[in-house]
């Protein structure tokens, strides 16, 4: 049996051994047996790059990778505890960074885009901004929401990976972690906070920062009563103690609308409180430390 792969960096061919016929009345088992050299073959033949001074450490920065991932052996042509995943869709988060800011190039984790640096991750939903021509269709990457926080950052590393996702964490002066999952075919924007206080900032400005169409209205059988949703916390947002110069809600769902009138909900697993400077209209931000999951998605 073969199989053709079609890769981004080109053609491989993988022959698999032929499946043996077991014999008449013989039992069969769930045990695979191992395969050898004598019945599994490649058409090509293996190397270490290290031999050719190619070696992984050579195109990245190994410090952007925990410390728990880097091999602390004797080998000194090691430098994971794993088989670097070449191809991988991460992989330009971990390369030397850009001129710009000390971003990163971009990785897509469809539908959105995502760079980041040593103080903040930018959020593109690059869809919006393609461009279709007769042989070609590009997305652009522009920044609709970056995600940032009030405190100093100390580090931050890719702490786990898998085919379809990767984990970014950041670490702050104060022990505080902020983490983000990048799954590919997620409609949200993935993170977690323990002790560290989100900030947001728009493309441009903010429209506007509020609650989700239904979340001041209860319904009593087939009638919507509006109502405004008490301190007590009960409900999913409600506006209160707002001021000329500042916006502020509270709740666990919440609606960002930037002047380019995209709108993104945002969900969070515990109340909390987030505030806008309505003068300047630059960021969103929390009032305290955060403790949970955030997540974000464009409407």
């Amino acid at each position: 049996l073969m199989l053709v792969a079609v890769l981004s960096c080109g053609i491989a061919l993988i022959v698999l051994p032929k499946r043996s016929t077991p014999s008449t009345g013989s039992q069969q088992t769930a045990t695979t047996p191992a395969m050898s050299d004598s019945n599994f073959r490649i058409s090509f033949s293996k190397i270490n790059r290290v031999d050719y001074g190619d070696g992984v450490d050579q195109f990245i920065v190994k410090n952007l990778f925990h410390p728990e991932l880097l091999y602390q052996g004797a080998n000194p042509t090691r430098t994971f505890i794993f088989p670097f995943p070449t191809g991988a869709f991460w992989t330009n988060l971990v390369l030397p960074p850009t001129q710009n800011q000390g971003l990163s190039f971009p990785v897509v984790a469809y539908p959105y885009a995502f760079k980041w640096s040593d103080t903040l991750v930018q959020v593109s939903y690059s869809y919006s901004h393609r461009k279709e021509e007769t042989k070609a269709i590009h997305d652009y990457f522009y920044p609709d929401l970056s995600f940032a926080c009030e405190e100093t950052l100390s580090g931050r590393h890719v702490t786990a990976f898998d085919p379809l996702s990767v984990a970014l964490q950041y670490e702050t002066t104060k022990k505080g972690l902020w983490s983000l999952f990048l799954v590919q075919g997620s409609p949200y924007v993935n993170m977690e906070y323990g002790s560290v206080t989100p900030v947001i900032s728009a493309l441009s400005t903010f429209e506007d920062i509020g609650c989700p169409p239904l979340a001041n209205y209860s319904f009593v059988g087939n009638k919507r009563k509006r109502r405004r949703l008490e301190s007590s916390g009960y409900g999913v947002c409600y506006t209160d103690s707002s001021t000329d110069t500042t916006k502020t809600v509270h709740g666990v769902q919440f609606i960002l609308t930037t002047t380019e009138g995209w709108k993104w909900i945002i969900f969070a697993s515990e109340p909390l409180t987030l505030e806008m400077d309505t003068r300047t209209r630059a960021k969103v931000r929390a009032t305290e430390p955060y403790n949970g999951a955030f997540r974000a998605a464009i409407i």
